[in-house]
């Protein structure tokens, strides 16, 4: 994780330093919480599935066009019956957001990622989403497409989920 942190900063200096003087940059702290859950009968046997998912964004945006960059760090539980499964992955990400909040779309690189017993995963996540500011927080939701494969195991995952969001600059 905190090769994740290092990476963003570096890039965060990066662009600052090659941007006109006149540019302003803010930050915002992005989060979205998803859940599923999943019932299914037969024959008078019943299971239960679910999952939860939350990513946590820290993200750096130039004012005047929209650009971020930024890091994703993301946590997942999937539970059926009694075994429950944990995924964590961090990545680097570059994206658009109206600067008036609005439509967005964001993509992730997992550069590590885990997920019981897989390790040396790694990823994608794309975002599309739309934020409104009712108050001090703004709030929205968006659509996620994630990717995950975890060498040597040859094991992949793919989802598409909603999520509701929740954002705060600074």
């Amino acid at each position: 994780m905190k090769l994740i942190w290092i990476f963003s900063a570096s890039l965060v200096a990066l662009v600052t330093s090659i941007l006109p003087q006149k540019a302003s940059a803010d930050f915002i702290v992005k989060g979205a919480l998803g859940y599923l859950s999943h019932s299914t009968g037969d024959n008078g046997t019943s299971s239960t599935s679910s999952r939860m998912n939350y990513d946590l964004g820290l993200d750096y945006r130039i004012k005047g066009g929209g650009l971020l960059i930024g890091g994703l760090y993301q946590n997942e539980s999937q539970s059926t019956g009694s075994a429950t499964l944990t995924r964590t992955s961090y990545g680097a990400s570059v994206g658009w957001m109206e600067p008036s909040l609005g439509p967005y779309i964001i993509a992730t690189y997992f550069i590590s990622s885990t997920y019981e017993p897989y390790t040396n995963g790694k990823g994608y996540q794309a975002d599309l989403g739309y934020l409104f500011k009712p108050g001090g927080v703004a709030l929205g939701f968006q659509l996620s497409y994630k990717n995950y494969s975890y060498s040597p195991n040859n094991h992949t995952d793919t989802y598409i989920e909603p999520c509701f969001t929740a954002m705060f600059e600074f």
